[in-house]
């Protein structure tokens, strides 16, 4: 059911057609000291600037204007302090978004939204008498910046048929007319990676993949697609780590009984000790704040010349790969053994500087404790395995399921074998398509070696059925909440949500965001920092923390127990009667850890609709986890 977000001002009765139509000024007079005041609303913002963002967009706008009279007077002082805005309100449509930003600021930042939809977005000032005149509607179009380029597929061949030809072209190459295919990367089990001699659209890539299909040697094929991470721009604020310790961080995610208490810096399970966890993310940065655990990784990012593309404003087309800034730092173009990460910025839409995103997400999970610095990550004891597979212009799905492989203890043919196998795998990234086959297998294959699989739900506020690779089988998929406990405004949702965990937001009370590990360079790396960021991207990484603390404690748990305990569902496995909390002082033979899991939703939900107000009524959820409703 979709809610709709309804905003009332309070107004006078002489005062309410003032913004009755906020197109039109409104004034008063207003009679202080025996001194008679013009007072009037605010005038437009101006300056405003709206640009694109990967599911969002990034509000901007000058300070209004204040009319003043030539003469410096007490009154007319008094006169521009009453006619100062006192609030802005950003709206979208469609949709109906409403986001309110305080006086003193002049940005908003919108997540939420579908890449390729258009949207047109109008600001206002607000003060007591009104609003001012509507700057807008301007047009914005969300985007990842790399929609609509096919230059690579993926092709599953049947069992025995060899992938390449006596020619040296991709094996089923003569079905396809238009353009010349390559055996590139092999996968194992016959899954390959196929180049195209072009890039073609993705409406004549799905040509090739018919003509490629009706050989009977081919068992699928399909679109290489690219994926990307899937966080929201950090804000500058003070340091706090409420995911960990607040009221509805991670940390009170086990339930308990309401006489108990889950003590100050306590977490269930173990401190990861002897777990590896995978990072598939954009690569890794030095920090003070986690060093000893930080395994040798790998590099999976492809440089395929048909994806270069113009990174800057008036710039030339530049690789796929961002280690083309520095190949001896960062490591040769194409797969290599060095997972450092060069940066992620873009100088056009959507732009943005360099995120540190891998490096961010593995200090959620893994940042030291007991060192004096920093912070301290769900898992400090668990080792992190650093692996690259997303570029400045996203990640490959082919090189997203070759790392997934590798990070198991698969084999990916021409890469030495990985020495340190991950029992858990963290995959903050997403893209709005149904599971490829691709990413299927390797998942199996990953689940099979042991692995357990942990993904970001996605960040476009929709169902997560739509968006990949949450919505593969045999994944945990993470949905986020903010520091109220309530989901996030832009956290996908649904049925195939199996846990929720902090990603914060930056709306709701009290919420600063995740602050994590990071760098302070906004191109290429620079001194080592700490930084705010939100998004199901960290919510995954709470729950990858998380299982490597239950798999420290209990080895020997398997993946359907730790199911199991983020679901709150009776596996037959006997529980003691009081959850076990793991500190200091104490340790647990056998805990079963309940994390909070979407409750079940208020039924018979009646609405009755006045002038300006609406009454609303509902039968309570039976589910005993609820501790609040939210009403939007």
């Amino acid at each position: 059911m979709t809610a709709t977000l309804f905003s009332f001002l309070p107004l006078s009765v002489n005062r309410a057609s003032a913004l009755a139509d906020v197109s039109e000024r409104c004034s008063e007079n207003f009679v202080t000291d025996a001194t008679q005041l013009a007072v009037d609303c605010p005038s437009a913002p101006t300056n405003v600037q709206v640009l694109p963002a990967d599911q969002g967009i990034e509000v901007s706008w000058d300070a209004t204007s204040i009319e003043t009279s030539v003469d410096d007077t007490i009154a007319n002082t008094v006169a521009q302090d009453v006619n100062a805005p006192k609030s802005f309100r950003v709206t979208l449509s469609p949709g109906d978004i409403v986001v309110n930003v305080a006086p003193t600021s002049r940005t908003a930042s919108v997540a939420g939204l579908m890449n390729g939809k258009d949207y047109e977005v109008t600001v206002v000032a607000i003060n007591e008498f009104g609003a001012s005149e509507i700057v807008g509607p301007l047009s914005v179009t969300p985007t990842s910046g790399h929609e609509g380029v096919v230059g690579q597929l993926v092709v599953q061949y049947e069992v025995g048929v060899d992938a390449t030809s006596g020619d040296g072209t991709a094996t089923g190459s003569e079905s396809v007319d238009s353009v010349e295919l390559t055996s590139s990367a092999d996968l194992g089990e016959g899954l390959h990676t196929v180049e195209l001699s072009e890039s073609v659209t993705e409406a004549e890539a799905q040509v090739i993949i018919d003509e490629l299909e009706a050989d009977p040697r081919i068992a699928w094929a399909e679109v290489d697609d690219i994926l990307a991470t899937a966080d929201v721009a950090d804000p500058d604020y003070a340091t706090r780590q409420w995911n960990l310790w607040g009221e509805f961080g991670i940390a009170r995610s086990l339930r308990a009984p309401a006489s108990s208490t889950v003590p100050t810096g306590s977490l269930p399970g173990g401190d990861g000790q002897g777990v590896t966890v995978a990072v598939i993310d954009t690569g890794i940065t030095p920090h003070a704040d986690m060093t000893q655990q930080v395994l040798q990784g790998y590099d999976f990012v492809s440089d395929r010349p048909e994806l270069a593309a113009v990174r800057e404003v008036e710039g030339d087309r530049v690789g796929f790969d961002g280690d083309y800034v520095d190949p001896e730092t960062f490591g040769s173009l194409g797969w290599d053994a060095n997972p450092a990460d060069p940066g992620d910025w873009r100088g056009v839409a959507p732009v943005r500087p360099s995120s540190w995103h891998g490096t961010h997400v593995a200090g959620i999970i893994g940042a030291q404790t007991n060192n004096g610095i920093g912070i301290a990550g769900v898992a400090s004891g668990a080792q992190i395995l650093p692996i690259r597979a997303l570029s400045w212009n996203g990640g490959l799905s082919s090189d997203v399921a070759a790392a997934i492989i590798w990070a198991a203890g698969g084999h990916i043919a021409g890469v030495d074998d990985n020495q340190n196998p991950a029992r858990m795998i963290n995959l903050s990234m997403a893209s709005r398509a149904q599971c490829s086959a691709t990413l299927q297998t390797a998942i199996n294959t990953a689940t099979e070696l042991g692995s357990v699989v942990v993904v970001a739900a996605g960040n476009a506020n929709s169902d997560v059925r739509d968006y990949s690779p949450a919505n593969c089988e045999q994944v945990i998929s993470v949905g986020a909440t903010d520091a109220t406990g309530g989901r996030t405004i832009y956290s996908n949702f649904g049925d195939g949500v199996d846990v929720y965990a902090p990603g914060g937001d930056l709306n709701a009370s009290g919420d600063l965001g995740i602050y994590s590990l990071s760098n302070a360079g906004a191109r290429e790396p620079g001194a080592e920092a700490y930084a705010y960021r939100q998004g199901t991207s960290m919510a995954a990484a709470h729950i990858s923390g998380l299982l490597a603390r239950l798999i420290s404690a209990q080895p020997s748990l398997t993946e359907s127990e730790l199911r199991s305990a983020l679901n709150v569902n009776d596996t037959g496995t006997v529980s003691p009667t009081e959850p076990c909390v793991v500190d200091a002082q104490k340790t647990c033979e056998s805990s079963v850890v309940e994390i909070a899991a979407a409750p079940s939703s208020p039924t018979g939900l009646v609405l009755n609709a006045d002038v300006r107000a609406v009454a609303m009524k509902w039968t309570p959820s039976a589910d005993t986890t609820v501790t609040g409703l939210r009403v939007q």
